[in-house]
C-alpha cells in the first residue's frame, strides 16, 4: 500500500468557458489538460491555473464557499465554489508539466518531482465537498520518486519515472488518502502510459504503456477486447498489443482503446471498435452487447484512415485527433471523422468526461463542450493567463 493523495469520481460539470481578449506575448498559455469539470494549464512561465469545478480543491486554490445539493438528490453539502475564470495554483510554484483528472490535478517541477492537490490529497477537509480528504494546495506525491512523465485520469494516477519503469495508484476505498500501488508492464522501459478507470465502477481499468522501441502494452480488464490482444480473456499482467507498427501513444478510455503510430494512423479496439461487420447494421449501443455475440471486439484495427496526426485524445464517447495541419477531427462508434473548429489551427489537444481544449500557436486555449454522439462545433476562447 502507498500512503498519498487523491481520491474518487466527479460528477460532469456543465461548465461553458467565456470568451477572453487574445492573449498577448506576456500573456500566453504553453499547454493544457482536461479533467472531467476542470482544466488546467501552464502559461509561458510554467505558472499554474485551473478553472470549472472546484468541490474537492480540483484548482489548487480556495474559492468562495457554496451550499447545495452536491451528487445526490436530498444530499446538501458546503463547498468550494466554481470559477469560469483561470485561479492560480496556490504556493506559487513553476511546473514543466501538468495534467488535470477527475477531481485532482499534478504538476511536475523541473527536477521531476510531483505534487499534486484535490481530492484524496493531504489530510485537510475544510471546503472539501461532502467532508472528503482533500486539499487546495499542491502537496507532494511519491516524493522519493522522480518522474519524467505523470497522468491523472479519472481514478488513477500513473507516472513513468527517470529510470522509465511505469507505476499507477489508485486509492483504496473505505480509506483516507491510502493508494495502492501497481507496477505497469514490469521489466519494460516505458516512453508513454495511459490509463482508465471509474471510481464507481472498477470493471473498465485499464492501464497502457508504450515501450521504447513502440510496442504497446496493455493490462486491466478485457471483457470487451479492451486490451488489444484478439480477444477477451482474463490475462495475468500486461500483454502486447496484436500489431507489429510502432506506436507513439495509447490511450484507454471506457469499453474501447485507441493509439497512434509514430507515423500517425490512428488504430482502435475493444467494444466500441467501429467497423461495419455487426449483421444488419451498427448496434447502437456496442459497448453493453457481450464480446462473444459482437464482430466489434477485436485487436487494432485502423481508423479515419487517409488522415494522419499528431495526438489524439478522448473526448465523452468519441476520439479526436490533431491532424499535422493543426486541424481537429473526431470519430465515434461509426467511424467517420468530422472536423471540429475547421477554421482554426492548432499546436496541441487534449480532452475529457465533458469537453476538449486546444492549444494555439499564438498561445490562446480554445474549449468546446462535448455531447453524446456527436462534437460540439462552436468552440469558446479560455479566458488568457492573469498578469
Amino acid at each position: 500500500m502507498h500512503k498519498r493523495l487523491f481520491g474518487a469520481t466527479a460528477l460532469l460539470g456543465t461548465l461553458l468557458l467565456t470568451l477572453g481578449v487574445r492573449a498577448g506575448k506576456a500573456q500566453a498559455w504553453a499547454s493544457v489538460d482536461v479533467g472531467a469539470g476542470h482544466a488546467c494549464a501552464l502559461d509561458t512561465g510554467g505558472r499554474a491555473f485551473c478553472w470549472g469545478n472546484n468541490h474537492y480543491g480540483e484548482l489548487g486554490a480556495r474559492t468562495p464557499e457554496t451550499c447545495g445539493h452536491a451528487h445526490h438528490p436530498g444530499q446538501r453539502a458546503c463547498y468550494a465554489s466554481a470559477s469560469t475564470a483561470p485561479v492560480a495554483v496556490g504556493g506559487g510554484m513553476r511546473f514543466r508539466a501538468l495534467s488535470a483528472g477527475g477531481t485532482r490535478s499534478c504538476g511536475l517541477d523541473d527536477a521531476g518531482r510531483a505534487w499534486c492537490w484535490g481530492q484524496e490529497v493531504g489530510t485537510a477537509t475544510a471546503g472539501c465537498a461532502s467532508s472528503l480528504v482533500c486539499s487546495s494546495d499542491p502537496r507532494p506525491f511519491a516524493p522519493e520518486l522522480a518522474f519524467r512523465s505523470i497522468r491523472v485520469g479519472e481514478d488513477a494516477v500513473c507516472g513513468i519515472t527517470a529510470d522509465g519503469a511505469g507505476t499507477c495508484w489508485r486509492p483504496v476505498r473505505g480509506t483516507a488518502g491510502e493508494w495502492a500501488r501497481t507496477a505497469v508492464a514490469p521489466g519494460e522501459r516505458l516512453a508513454w502510459i495511459d490509463h482508465h478507470g471509474d471510481w464507481m465502477n472498477r470493471a473498465e481499468y485499464v492501464a497502457c504503456a508504450v515501450t521504447g522501441d513502440g510496442h504497446v502494452l496493455c493490462q486491466g480488464e478485457n471483457d470487451f477486447a479492451q486490451l488489444g490482444a484478439g480477444d477477451t480473456m482474463r490475462h495475468a499482467g500486461a500483454v502486447r498489443v496484436a500489431d507489429t507498427a510502432a506506436f507513439a501513444q495509447v490511450r484507454p478510455w471506457a469499453l474501447w482503446t485507441c493509439a497512434l503510430t509514430r507515423d500517425g494512423r490512428a488504430f482502435c479496439w475493444g467494444a466500441a471498435e467501429a467497423r461495419g461487420s455487426w449483421p444488419g447494421g451498427v448496434p447502437s449501443r456496442p459497448g453493453y452487447v457481450a464480446c462473444g455475440m459482437s464482430a466489434w471486439c477485436s485487436g487494432p484495427r485502423p481508423v479515419v484512415e487517409g488522415l494522419r496526426f499528431a495526438t489524439l485524445t478522448p473526448v465523452r464517447d468519441r476520439f479526436c485527433g490533431l491532424a499535422h495541419d493543426g486541424r481537429v477531427h473526431c470519430w465515434g462508434q461509426d467511424g467517420a471523422a468530422e472536423a471540429v473548429a475547421p477554421g482554426l489551427r492548432f499546436v496541441a489537444l487534449e480532452g475529457g468526461e465533458t469537453r476538449a481544449c486546444a492549444l494555439t500557436r499564438e498561445g490562446e486555449i480554445w474549449c468546446w463542450e462535448a455531447s453524446m454522439g456527436a462534437p460540439a462545433v462552436r468552440p469558446g476562447r479560455a479566458p488568457p493567463p492573469p498578469r
